[in-house]
């Protein structure tokens, strides 16, 4: 079921190129006998390339919701206003941090805006992000080349947990995998 959720509504290209394929060899036969009927058939595969096309776009799926939260987030960051990561962050959400410490929201929040003003991002570089769903909670492990607008650059793993709320999906938890001395959030 998943795959077949995937192919309609995430990545319909697969269906797109079957559809093709299928179109050119009705095409091929319709050019041999051109009836009534074979010319109605040429209409099967536009028909169906458009209700996919359609409903991959109109369909916005739990994996779609979290990449645009991310790439939200991403946006936010590079441009040094994090008032868009406030509202993916759900008020329960918690950072670990070294010595068994915890932060809340606000916490991560102000050591962003802390971070931001005195190192200030240029521009991201992703790999991934990898999100698995499972019913109502989803995580997300990221690694982000963080460019400074010094020209330096920071590697940064990161692991976000998210639950699906009233308000959509928000992050309840927030982690930094690597590298560890920024795990203390101690920026």
């Amino acid at each position: 079921m998943e795959t077949l959720k995937r192919l309609l509504f995430e990545t319909p290209l697969a269906i797109f190129i079957i559809l093709i394929v299928a179109e050119a060899a009705v095409a091929a036969i319709w050019h041999g006998r051109r009836t009534r009927r074979w010319t109605l058939a040429l209409l099967v595969a536009p028909v169906l390339g458009l209700a996919v096309g359609l409903t991959s776009y109109f369909v916005e799926t739990d994996l779609e919701q979290i990449n645009s939260a991310i790439a939200d987030i991403a946006r936010s960051v590079e441009s040094g206003d994090l008032d868009v990561v406030v509202e993916h962050l759900d008020e329960s959400c918690l950072a670990p941090a070294s010595g068994g410490r915890t932060i809340n929201k606000n916490g991560i929040i102000q050591t962003g805006r802390m971070a931001l003003r005195r190192r200030p991002v240029d521009r991201f570089h992703t790999v991934g992000p990898a999100t698995t769903i499972t019913g109502d909670k989803a995580v997300t492990e990221v690694k982000i080349r963080v460019i400074l607008e010094s020209n330096e650059y920071v590697d940064t793993a990161w692991r976000l947990e998210w639950a699906r709320l009233k308000a959509g999906w928000r992050i309840v938890r927030v982690e930094i995998l690597s590298p560890p001395e920024l795990a203390s959030w101690n920026f």
